[in-house]
């Protein structure tokens, strides 16, 4: 009956260490995935201000209105940038 037990007690070892190495490796695959997923957002928020500046015409804004909504918006998708940066260097 002892033997029984031992090779029980194997079995359910072995049980832990495979479901120990899913985990880690699924929360590896997880943080992999988060990483480049901000990198990527990072990258888009970067080059959407930088066409912001460099292609689009600012002679279209008349009012102060427009002036106003544009720094805005701009001030948004910079500090969306910025955000996603850290993240993505800092993970």
């Amino acid at each position: 009956m002892e033997g029984g037990d031992r090779a029980a007690e194997t079995a359910h070892a072995a049980g832990v260490w495979t479901y120990s190495a899913y985990i880690l490796g699924m929360n590896t695959a997880f943080g992999l995935l988060t990483l480049l997923a901000c990198g990527l957002i990072a990258l888009y928020w970067g080059a959407r201000v930088t066409l912001q500046f460099v292609l689009y015409d600012r002679s279209v804004r008349v009012r102060p209105l427009f002036r106003v909504a544009e720094a805005l918006y701009v001030s948004a998708f910079a500090y969306l940038a910025v955000v996603y940066s850290m993240v993505a260097v800092l993970t």
